[in-house]
């Protein structure tokens, strides 16, 4: 088990705040410095999940992080049908059209 006593000081990258600095670990949260700007994280939750330690001796003693795989959104709204109901934007933008064509 790491001491967290060795991560004081100790350069992290995080996936959306970039480069920071170890500020110091206290009753399982970690204190980072981001430019001047402290932020809390769970310890050691947050190396799985969405920082890296840039001492490569660390490495093999944090968690590994794995960054998320993103699903790429639907090319369309998926359409409702449903008879005497509009559901969805998708549904309006029909009614819409059937309205306009009907007048």
């Amino acid at each position: 088990m790491l001491n967290p006593d060795r991560l004081t000081g100790k350069r992290v990258n995080h996936v959306v705040f970039g480069r920071g600095r170890i500020l110091h670990v206290q009753d399982g949260y970690m204190h980072v410095s981001f430019g001047g700007v402290e932020r809390m994280f769970e310890y050691p939750a947050a190396f799985s999940q969405y920082m890296t330690i840039e001492d490569k001796r660390l490495r093999p003693l944090l968690p590994e992080c794995v960054p998320a795989q993103r699903t790429p959104a639907p090319a369309r709204p998926v359409r409702r049908k449903t008879e005497g109901f509009v559901r969805d934007e998708y549904d309006t933008v029909i009614l819409a059209d059937l309205v306009k064509c009907t007048v």
